[in-house]
C-alpha cells in the first residue's frame, strides 16, 4: 500500500470516529442519554464541550499532544464549571486520546500526555455523582495508564514496521539506480563495439572503391562485383550505425579502436574458460556462415558472459556451449551446474543486463533460469542478417 494511500485511509477514519462520538454526544446533550449516562448543566456549554472532546480527534495522528491537550483539557474545564456531564462520548474520547499521545507521540509528550489523562480523571472523578456513569477515581487512571501502555507498544511497532519498509523503499530505489547505471554503461561499451564494426564496413567501401576504379576498364565484370560488395557493406554500415546512435544518444565518449571478437573465435573463448579451471564441452550444429558484425559480436559476448558468471559465480563443475545455425536465426544455449538459484541468480544481475541488451540491440530475444533438473540456462536466439 502506497503511503499516500495509508494518509489518506487514516485521516477519513480518524474523522468518521470523531463525527461519530459528536453525533452521540450532541444526541445525547439534546435530551436523549444514553443508560445510566447523566447529562447536565447549560445547554450551551455541553455544546462546546461536546465539541472540544469529540471534533479535534480526526487529527489525533498528526497532532497527537495538541489533541489530548484540548480533549482532555476540555473535560477537567467542564467538570469544574458546571453540574457533571457524565456521557459515554467523553469517557471513549479520553481512551481515543491517551492511546493517541502514547502511540503518535514521542516519549516525554507522550508521559505529559499520560499525567495530563490522569490529572483529567481524577478531576472528573473529584466532581462527579458517584453514580455509575461518574468515573472511578481508582479504577479509572489504572484504565488509562493501561490504554497508554498498550499505545506505546503499538507505536513501537507500528514505527519499526514503517522504518523497515522505508529501508526496503530506499533499497528498492538504490537497486533501480544500479541496474540504470549498469544498462547505461553496458550500452556505452556495446555502442563503442558497434563504432568499431561501422569502422570496419567503411574500410571495406573504400577498399572496394579503390579496387573497382582499379579494373573498371579492364575488366567490368570484377569492377561489377566490387561495386555490389560496396553497396552490401554501405547498407551494413547504415544499418549498424543506426543502432548505434540509438544506444549512443547524447553520449560523445571516445575510446580506442580494437580487434572486435566473433562468434568463430568461441572455442578460443572456451579454451581460456578451460585453462580458468571449468569443463567445458562444445557442440556447433548446423552450417556456420558469416553473418553482421553486431550479430557476431552479440553471439561472442553472450557466452563470454555466460560463461564468466558460470566460472566466477556459480561455483559449477561443468558447462556447456550450443551453437544452432538455423536457416534464419542462430541460437546459442549455455548451461552449468552450478549453486542455488538463490546464490547465482542473485549475483548475475549486471552480467544479465548485458546479455538482454545485446540480444534486444540485434532484435533477438534471450532467457534465462534454472530448469526442472537443476542446471542453470543461458538461451539467446539471435536473427541472422547476410554480412556484406
Amino acid at each position: 500500500m502506497s503511503e499516500r494511500l495509508r494518509t489518506y485511509r487514516s485521516t477519513v477514519a480518524d474523522a468518521a470516529l470523531a463525527l461519530l462520538l459528536f453525533a452521540i454526544g450532541l444526541w445525547e446533550v439534546l435530551g436523549a442519554s444514553l443508560a445510566d449516562d447523566l447529562v447536565q448543566g447549560p445547554l450551551a456549554l455541553n455544546l462546546v464541550a461536546v465539541t472540544l472532546m469529540t471534533l479535534p480527534l480526526a487529527a489525533r495522528r498528526s497532532a497527537p499532544l495538541v489533541v489530548s491537550a484540548v480533549v482532555f483539557g476540555t473535560i477537567a474545564v467542564r467538570a469544574l464549571l458546571a453540574e457533571p456531564l457524565e456521557i459515554l462520548p467523553s469517557f471513549l474520547a479520553a481512551l481515543v486520546a491517551a492511546y493517541s499521545v502514547a502511540a503518535y507521540a514521542t516519549k516525554w509528550p507522550s508521559l505529559f500526555g499520560l499525567a495530563l489523562a490522569v490529572g483529567t480523571i481524577e478531576i472528573a472523578a473529584a466532581k462527579g455523582t458517584g453514580g455509575d456513569a461518574s468515573p472511578d477515581p481508582v479504577v479509572a487512571p489504572i484504565f488509562l495508564a493501561a490504554v497508554w501502555a498498550v499505545g506505546r507498544v503499538a507505536g513501537a511497532r507500528y514505527a519499526g514496521a514503517r522504518a523497515i519498509e522505508r529501508r526496503a523503499v530506499e533499497r528498492d530505489r538504490r537497486r533501480e539506480a544500479e541496474a540504470r547505471a549498469a544498462v547505461a554503461a553496458e550500452r556505452r561499451r556495446i555502442a563503442r563495439e558497434l563504432h568499431d564494426a561501422v569502422s570496419h564496413s567503411l574500410a571495406m567501401i573504400t577498399m572496394q572503391s579503390g579496387g573497382a576504379q582499379g579494373i573498371l576498364r579492364r575488366d567490368p565484370e570484377r569492377a561489377e562485383e566490387s561495386l555490389r560488395s560496396i553497396e552490401r557493406a554501405a547498407r551494413e554500415g547504415l544499418t549498424e550505425m543506426r543502432r548505434l546512435l540509438g544506444l549512443m544518444g547524447d553520449d560523445r565518449d571516445q575510446t580506442e579502436l580494437s580487434a572486435q571478437p566473433e562468434i568463430a573465435r568461441v572455442e578460443t573463448l572456451i579454451e581460456g574458460a578451460r585453462e580458468a579451471g571449468l569443463a567445458v564441452s562444445f557442440t556447433s550444429q548446423g552450417k556456420p556462415r558469416p553473418v553482421a558484425p553486431a550479430i557476431d559480436l552479440s553471439a561472442y559476448r553472450i557466452v563470454q558472459e555466460a560463461l564468466t558468471n558460470a566460472a566466477k559465480h556459480a561455483g559449477c563443475c561443468r558447462a556447456t556451449v550450443v551453437l544452432r545455425w538455423e536457416q534464419r536465426t542462430l541460437e546459442l544455449e549455455v548451461t552449468n551446474d552450478g549453486a542455488p538459484p538463490s546464490q547465482q541468480e542473485r549475483t548475475i544481475g549486471r552480467g544479465l543486463i548485458g546479455m538482454r541488451e545485446r540480444a534486444a540491440l540485434v532484435g533477438g530475444e534471450l532467457e534465462t533460469g534454472r530448469r526442472e533438473k537443476g542446471d542453470f540456462r543461458v538461451w539467446a536466439r539471435l536473427p541472422l542478417e547476410r554480412a556484406p
